[in-house]
């Protein structure tokens, strides 16, 4: 006998959106904390730098973590990036889909896509700051991800939708 499908809009089928605008949201954050956490450690290394009560050793290690934290977080950013995104494939795998979800779910990133060019226009206006100018040679790999999140959400997007309505074709269910 044949498993019935179910055609619940509050199930998994129709959260495409909320996926990827689950990982639009965390990048954003994770984006803009990395430069706040950037100024706030540059400013704590300025204060440790200025105390005569402080020993080198201390001085030296917070110049250490303020040389390092640019590179260390745009990396876990690029990181983050990629383990989103294989998230919401893996979790695409194991959603039984039906077919008649397809145009929703298409509907549904055309309208994500419009609030991903928002944010990533947020995002523009807050490293535009004047206490953010410059970290862009500091945060290469953040700054190219957020000036091209349109493009990579769109090809999120695909990925999933192939990934949620594709499967049965290739794995035969």
């Amino acid at each position: 006998m044949r498993k019935r499908r179910s055609m619940n809009l509050n199930s998994k089928k129709a959260n495409v959106f909320l996926d990827l605008m689950m990982v639009v949201l965390v990048l954003l954050g994770m984006a803009i904390l990395g430069l706040v956490a950037n100024n706030l450690l540059g400013d704590l290394n300025a204060d440790i730098q200025a105390d005569d009560d402080l020993n080198t050793l201390t001085k030296t290690t917070a110049q250490t973590l303020e040389t390092g934290f640019p590179t260390w977080m745009d990396n876990a950013f690029l990181f983050a990036t990629i383990l989103l995104w294989v998230f919401i494939i893996v979790s695409s795998m194991v959603v039984d889909s039906h077919p008649a979800f397809f145009i929703i779910s298409v509907i549904l990133i055309i309208f994500a896509l419009g609030m991903v060019m928002m944010l990533s226009n947020t995002f523009e206006e807050f490293a535009a700051d004047s206490e953010y100018t410059g970290l862009n040679t500091d945060f290469p790999i953040t700054y190219w991800i957020m000036d091209n999140l349109l493009i990579l959400v769109i090809i999120m997007g695909a990925s999933v939708l192939v990934t949620l309505y594709g499967k049965n074709k290739f794995i035969g269910g």
